[in-house]
């Protein structure tokens, strides 16, 4: 027997050399730069104007792989300078470190790309690439990170599993750089030749199994209270802005406003448009004195305590349909609750002790939090007014309590002729002398508190012996949102009309990447409210900056807020996508996705079983329906045509079947000429069968260019098989 005859089958299939690995290793890297580069681009991360150039020369090295030996030594000693200039002029003409830092790292991955990478370089690139991905999947927060995560890893898995098995077999060729010089094509014939696609497939399968089940895990195992398990980690923050107290000085919010950390984040539940210009607010004052406003001893009388709840009934409608509001309060800001208007449930995350205050309005926590505080409202109405019924009347003002006692505290003015005299200057100014109604008297005083003054964070005073709010009011030099409010509370108090300073948040910026509102310090504002004749609290935004200045509620849900897209926005996402999707994963958000889930799959069973039925139903219907002679020949035609194409496929199988799949390791070839080789080992041996059997073996056993003629092979061992003996 011939010595070709004695080898195996794998033996005859050699596996990848060294050349081919290292070449399939320079690839598989540069696709990885590729796919997690373009990553920057799908999600609309900074840098996508260098996609263009960085994919223009990773294609051209994946296809002349030579084109690196080609570029002088000087010049790869110039892109390490060159990148920091880079950085400098990208930092001096932007500002924004982690958009600079992103569109270095893009430039990174470029050169160690289509630069020569031994083992240390293609372990760099899959660092930087994996850094590219997890900025533009986490601080995008993107739900196509979900795929461009799966495809990059098993990517990287491969890569790293190439540079392992390069590591050990030597290129053999003399020169370094000749396994560059290999096709393409070639390289592919030769992995479909060498590579076992079964266990590929199943490593697949395995790897999105392993998917699956973290994920499956991650959405199935029993949640616990963080705050509550790991009370250690409640960090004591007595850090507290005295702006958001119960006592405001002039100047106080503004310099609050001057810092830009987030305050406040707000979701709204529901394919609902964020409002415009929404006033979170917090705090109502009705005392003042020497430049501060305060609440009264009076008016804290009315504080109620409650003792540790989860839930808050509050005074608005509930509305089945109406979105819900989920708030996340910074730690250190204020105990006292920003709330955006009327709400019918106030639903805390853990139980706390409140005290509330119906008649300024307030909702306050007993102790100040010490971490990130949740809680959520339903039922929210921007747009109700807040009612005060028992100043609906005119006999407290008229009764003889001093004015430091809530409610006259709401009518309190400086002391002095000349305070007197000057609020009654103004006043003649903007009525006329006329006694106007609360809300005509508001639209007056705000105009011409903005024609007198401009808006600024730096207020100007003109000296005098009066009150500082008379003297600005006096004057016209700009001023900052408490002048303006705390001008008109006294305005609106001189003719008649109770007033309080109300201070919190006003506006905010919507975060476009995971769909909530960012309220920062900087948005701290002061406005006002006047009561009006039915007893409502009217609200007067007196500062020219305002949006809704004149508006007596916020902007309505139809119109959408503009996004903010910029790069704090998105390291904001950040901490939200944490606290929210991972730290506020609990309990109830667990059951709230298995019935989501469970009614899906019901949804989808449903939908199957009615296709399912509707095929039968049809098919039912074409039997049923009427067989005459024509509609009998067309489809005993259409069979007979099917059969004989099945036929010619099978019987032609070992004339395609190779071409389809060449170099397979279950070649038919190989298949048929060992099935009947099994059959004649159970016959008597002729001459004419011992040669078609070394035919056979031939096939069998022989190289892949030794088996041409083998369908003439198989017919002749096909009629030896009909003339063998019979005596076996």
């Amino acid at each position: 027997m011939p010595a070709w005859a004695t080898r195996s089958r794998s033996a005859s299939e050699r596996a990848l050399t060294g050349d081919e690995l290292h070449l399939l290793r320079w690839g598989l890297g540069g696709v990885l730069a590729l796919w997690s580069a373009w990553g920057v681009f799908f999600f609309e991360l900074e840098g996508a104007l260098l996609l263009p150039f960085i994919t223009v020369a990773v294609l051209a090295v994946l296809f002349r792989p030579e084109l690196p030996e080609r570029v002088p030594a000087w010049a790869w000693r110039l892109v390490v300078p060159g990148l920091v200039g880079f950085v400098a002029i990208d930092l001096m003409r932007g500002g924004d470190p982690l958009a600079a830092l992103v569109r270095l790292n893009l430039l990174l991955i470029a050169v160690r790309a289509v630069g020569s990478r031994r083992r240390r370089e293609d372990l760099q690139l899959v660092l930087l690439c994996l850094f590219l991905v997890v900025a533009a999947g986490v601080l995008t927060v993107a739900l196509g990170f979900v795929l461009h995560v799966v495809v990059f890893a098993g990517l990287s898995l491969a890569y790293l599993l190439t540079i392992t098995l390069g590591a050990a077999a030597e290129p053999e060729t003399a020169d370094a750089t000749g396994w560059r010089r290999i096709p393409w094509r070639r390289l592919w014939v030769r992995v479909r030749e060498s590579v076992d696609w079964r266990v590929v497939v199943a490593g697949c399968g395995l790897y999105l199994l392993l998917v699956v089940g973290a994920t499956t895990l991650f959405i199935a195992m029993p949640r616990f209270q963080l705050e509550n398990s790991l009370g250690f980690l409640q960090l004591k923050n007595k850090r507290s802005l005295t702006g958001f107290s119960e006592v405001v000085k002039l100047g106080d919010v503004t310099e609050i406003a001057q810092d830009t950390a987030t305050a406040l984040r707000v979701e709204l539940s529901g394919a609902v448009h964020a409002p415009g210009s929404p006033y979170w607010r917090m705090l109502a004052l009705d005392e003042y004195r020497d430049g501060t406003f305060r609440a009264s001893r009076g008016m804290l009388q009315f504080d109620r305590r409650i003792p540790e709840t989860r839930t808050f009934v509050g005074e608005g409608r509930a509305a089945p349909d109406a979105p819900v509001w989920t708030f996340y309060f910074e730690a250190g800001i204020s105990r006292f609750v920003p709330l955006p208007g009327e709400f019918s449930l106030l639903r805390l995350r853990e139980a706390r002790a409140l005290v509330v205050n119906r008649r300024a309005g307030t909702l306050a926590l007993r102790e100040e939090p010490q971490a990130m505080f949740a809680y959520r409202l339903e039922s929210v109405d921007e747009a109700v007014e807040p009612r005060d019924p028992p100043l609906a009347g005119e006999a407290w003002r008229r009764a003889g309590a001093t004015d430091a006692v809530f409610p006259r505290t709401l009518l309190g003015v400086p002391e002095g002729a000349a305070n007197a005299a000057a609020l009654d200057a103004v006043l003649a100014e903007i009525t006329g002398g006329e006694r106007l109604p609360a809300a005509e008297f508001r639209r007056r005083a705000v105009e011409w508190l903005g024609r007198k003054h401009a808006y600024s964070l730096s207020s100007r005073v003109v000296a005098g012996t009066e009150d500082v709010l008379v003297r600005w009011m006096r004057g016209t030099g700009p001023g900052h949102c408490e002048l303006f409010a705390g001008s008109f509370v006294l305005l609106a108090r001189r003719a008649g009309f109770p007033a309080r300073l109300v201070v919190g948040f006003r506006g905010g910026a919507w975060n476009g990447f995971e769909q909530y509102y960012m309220v920062r310090n900087s948005d701290a504002h002061a406005w006002c409210e006047i009561l009006g004749e039915d007893g409502r609290w009217l609200r007067a935004d007196p500062t020219p900056a305002s949006r809704a200045s004149l508006a007596t509620e916020a902007v309505a849900p139809g119109r959408e807020a503009a996004g903010d897209r910029s790069w704090a926005a998105r390291v904001d996402a950040l901490r939200m996508l944490w606290y929210r999707r991972i730290v506020n994963f609990d309990r109830g958000t667990q059951e709230e996705m298995t019935a989501v889930l469970r009614e899906e799959a019901s949804r989808q069973g449903q939908r199957l079983v009615a296709a399912i039925d509707r095929v039968g139903r049809a098919v039912r219907d074409w039997l049923l329906s009427p067989w005459g002679i024509g509609r009998l020949a067309v489809w005993a035609g259409v069979g007979a045509a099917l059969a004989a194409v099945a036929w010619l496929v099978w019987r032609w199988r070992l004339r395609w079947m190779p071409r389809l799949r060449p170099g397979a390791k279950r070649d038919p070839i190989r298949r048929e000429a060992g099935r009947w080789l099994r059959r004649f080992a159970q016959t008597e041996g002729n001459e004419e069968g011992d040669a078609v059997v070394r035919e056979l073996q031939r096939l069998r056993y022989g190289p892949v260019e030794g088996r041409a003629g083998a369908p003439q092979v198989f017919m002749r061992a096909r009629r030896a098989w009909r003339r063998r003996p019979r005596g076996r």
